[in-house]
């Protein structure tokens, strides 16, 4: 059973906030966080809610295990690995769907080629590449891509099937 790690100091520093001052936003005791913050107690399903909304990102990045997450030794920064990836293909076109929760649109750097979608998240806290191959071929330049309620949605058109040429050879 993997065991709940908590990053609510690491947060809170980031953000330069005293224990104080994040108490008295949670509404809770400066001792209460400062449990919470050495993993002596856990939040309750609203406290941890609250947290995440306060920092802005997801439950996740917060409170999860270690296999949940990767380090970056060189900028410090603790990323997701593996966001919730979908990928539908239709009769004329590909459509990726992408799981980015606590994220705002202008943070996505996304790039599309005939054979993958690469996804890069930038921001002081989360720092991921995700490259996602397709499973056929499509129109990059003809690709569009839409977020919303945390759900990137990429949607490319299948090239063109290259037509096959049946020829009948004549043996000698």
């Amino acid at each position: 059973m993997a065991r709940i790690h908590c990053r609510i100091r690491i947060f809170r520093k980031k953000r330069n906030l005293t224990q104080e001052e994040l108490a008295q936003k949670l509404g809770i005791s400066r001792q209460s966080l400062i449990s919470l913050e050495g993993e002596k107690s856990f939040p309750s399903l609203p406290l941890a809610f609250n947290i995440a909304q306060i920092f802005e990102l997801p439950i996740e990045f917060i409170f999860g295990s270690r296999t949940e997450l990767s380090f970056d030794n060189q900028n410090n920064h603790q990323s997701l690995i593996t966001p919730m990836v979908e990928i539908q293909e239709l009769e004329k076109e590909i459509i990726v769907r992408i799981q980015l929760l606590g994220v705002k649109p202008q943070e996505i750097v996304l790039s599309i080629n005939e054979n993958a979608v690469s996804v890069q998240l930038d921001r002081e806290e989360i720092n991921f590449t995700r490259t996602i191959t397709l499973p056929t071929k499509v129109e990059a330049s003809q690709a569009k891509a839409d977020f919303k309620d945390n759900i990137l949605t990429i949607t490319a058109p299948k090239l063109d099937s290259q037509k096959t040429k049946t020829i009948q050879l004549k043996i000698n």
